[in-house]
């Protein structure tokens, strides 16, 4: 199956599995107070915030293992090995936090969980452990478990948690559910593997488990620091506001609907080549791979940035109801954030086990967010935390690219594709005059924003087809090349 494949697969995956989880929330926000969703959105913080510190990095380790493995027994070998090795750290959690629950949820300014814990922090745990089911069809390249597992999780994260909440119309209910979809997704995960990667026969290998933690540590200390800064505004928020207030600024974490799971989709499968790439030392096609990558993703990214910022207040009224209408502003500052991830940084430093450095830019840019979230939190509140969480996302992953480029011994000019983008974003731009136009004829309502987005994708999309900027044309064409 061609990378391109992979890409397509992933990404159609993604986005009904995203439809089913979006739409999770927009049921929930309808049926629970605001102060009963916040503590949905804080239990979704803190899951968010355990998978990857917990996780050791070790499921994103297997996709440089997986890219340098010759025989199916060695690459099963390591898909067996990392599914224990999140046994063992859930077991750890399960330990430290069942028996310091109290102390850690008041530092953490989660103690509004406290009544849902046990339920909660049970869920965790086996999601935890069952973390590797995310990614293994992917590395397995099984066309059939890429389309459809995703979907049917999140359709039957859907059905449990609306059946659980209805049965009694409790909001206790809602974590009952949670945790038994966890308990179903671990059973799952250790049936494949037992089925596909003889989990059964499975002995441990000192050496292996040396090498896997050796390329994960620096990799995992690099994303803990991340992972912490990016959540740092959120944590610190929690302190000063009520669960009602925190639901209000959990509109900021909504983005666009589908991109992040493009650019998901496209970086976990191009990660392997570029892989492959580094270790020949190919640094000109690493380049055309990656300014293929970010100009035909930042023709899809850029148009869709700059119609969501201009009519953010339709969008969160339509997904949150006209009661969360004064989170637009949060939801707005924090799409800002796509300026960073859409230059899919730190790619080439993870393909050339350069994890130390990404360890060092972190935590220098994790000090600086830290700094700045003690300092406009406490008394900006929602809207020092949403200018936080851009810095937290765009500061790292710019000096990030800044080392890459370096590695490939290119200057930034030669190397990122400023003048597509720049050309991507002055065609984006006729949102401006048509949104204007548009708003002096209709007042109000959702006309305004349907008729912009009939006028403004089609036209958008077709001058950047003619740029030869979008479809993926160039970059299907190489990738069907390897």
């Amino acid at each position: 199956m061609t990378l391109r494949n992979l890409s397509l697969y992933s990404f159609i995956s993604q986005v009904i599995g995203f439809s089913f989880h979006f739409f999770t929330a927009f049921v929930l926000v309808r049926l629970l107070g605001k102060i009963e969703f916040g503590v949905y959105q804080q239990y979704n913080l803190l899951l968010t915030t355990i998978l990857p510190f917990f996780g050791f990095t070790l499921v994103s380790s297997l996709y440089f293992f997986s890219g340098n493995s010759e025989y199916k027994a060695e690459k099963s070998y390591f898909f067996s090995q990392t599914f224990f090795l999140l046994i063992l750290s859930s077991l750890l959690f399960s330990i430290s936090f069942f028996i310091f629950k109290d102390p850690i949820l008041g530092y953490l300014n989660l103690g509004a969980l406290n009544e849902a814990a046990i339920w909660s922090l049970a869920s965790i745990a086996f999601y935890l452990a069952s973390s590797i089911c995310d990614n293994i069809f992917l590395l397995d390249k099984n066309r059939f478990g890429i389309l459809f597992f995703l979907p049917l999780e999140k359709i039957t994260f859907f059905t449990i948690i609306l059946s659980a909440y209805f049965l009694q119309e409790r909001f206790i209910d809602v974590f009952k559910g949670i945790f038994l979809v966890s308990v179903l997704k671990f059973v799952f995960t250790a049936f494949y593997l037992a089925k596909k990667h003889s989990l059964l026969y499975f002995s441990a290998d000192l050496k292996k488990i040396k090498s896997q933690i050796s390329y994960c540590w620096p990799f995992y200390l690099g994303t803990l620091v991340y992972i912490f800064s990016n959540k740092i505004d959120k944590y610190i928020l929690n302190g000063y506001v009520e669960p009602g207030d925190y639901a209000i600024y959990s509109v900021s974490f909504l983005s666009i609907p589908f991109l992040a799971n493009a650019y998901s989709s496209v970086n976990n499968v191009a990660l392997p080549e570029f892989v492959s790439l580094v270790k020949r030392r190919d640094f000109e096609q690493l380049r055309e791979l990656y300014r293929n990558i970010v100009v035909k993703t930042g023709s899809i990214a850029v148009p869709l940035l700059l119609f969501f910022f201009f009519y953010g207040e339709f969008v969160v009224e339509l997904v949150f109801t006209a009661a969360y209408l004064e989170g637009t502003l949060y939801y707005k500052i924090a799409l800002l954030s796509f300026l960073g991830t859409m230059t899919s940084y730190g790619l080439i430093l993870r393909a050339a086990n350069q994890t130390r450095k990404i360890f060092l830019i972190n935590l220098i840019c994790a000090a600086i967010t830290v700094l700045i979230a003690f300092w406009l939190v406490p008394s900006q509140l929602l809207l020092g935390a949403a200018i936080t969480s851009v810095f937290a996302v765009v500061l790292p992953g710019l000096i990030q690219l800044y080392v890459e480029v370096r590695l490939t011994g290119y200057r930034f000019r030669e190397f990122f594709p400023w003048q597509q983008l720049f050309q991507i974003v002055g065609i984006s731009l006729l949102i401006v005059p048509i949104g204007i136009g548009l708003g002096l004829v209709i007042q109000k309502g959702y006309l305004l924003p349907v008729l912009s987005a009939i006028i403004y994708f089609p036209l958008a999309f077709f001058l950047l087809f003619k740029l030869h900027l979008l479809p993926f044309r160039d970059l299907a064409k190489w990738l069907d090349k390897r």
